[in-house]
């Protein structure tokens, strides 16, 4: 009788373990999306602002050249 109770407890014990892990592995893992996403946001951010400057210095290079 008390061989059963303690295997029941160790299977409800391993189950509990088991979600615990798994929610913590879920969590990390949105963690590590939103990072990764935040750090590509600023990147795209970062290239777009260089595109712009490339090509307004382009502009301002032909009128330049016109005048």
């Amino acid at each position: 009788m008390e061989r059963l109770r303690s295997d029941r407890l160790r299977a409800c014990g391993r189950l509990i373990q088991k979600m615990v892990r798994g929610w913590l592995a879920r969590q990390r893992y949105i963690k590590l999306q939103r990072t990764a996403r935040l750090v590509q946001t600023f990147g795209r951010g970062m290239m777009a602002r260089r595109l712009v400057n490339s090509v307004m210095f382009n502009v301002v290079l032909c009128t330049l050249e016109v005048v």
